[in-house]
């Protein structure tokens, strides 16, 4: 039962953060890789990596999870 319950209480220390939305992109013309969200803990931040298509079109396709701390929070 005590296992059960740290997993629980761990499970609301994380927060889903969801990416930003395409610009100027169709969802069906998005490519699979696209990030959808991503699950921090409470001291981490994130850094989205954006892809541009050569039609101008932009496309959130990865991220960097970084420390709050590292960028002054």
């Amino acid at each position: 039962m005590m296992v059960n319950h740290s997993v629980a209480s761990s499970s609301f220390s994380k927060r889903t953060i969801f990416a930003p939305q395409p610009i100027g992109v169709l969802p069906a013309q998005l490519p699979t890789t696209q990030v959808l969200n991503v699950e921090l803990d409470e001291d981490e931040d994130i850094e989205w990596t954006w892809t541009t298509l050569p039609t101008g079109q932009q496309y959130v396709s990865g991220y960097t999870i970084i420390s709050k701390s590292s960028d002054g929070n």
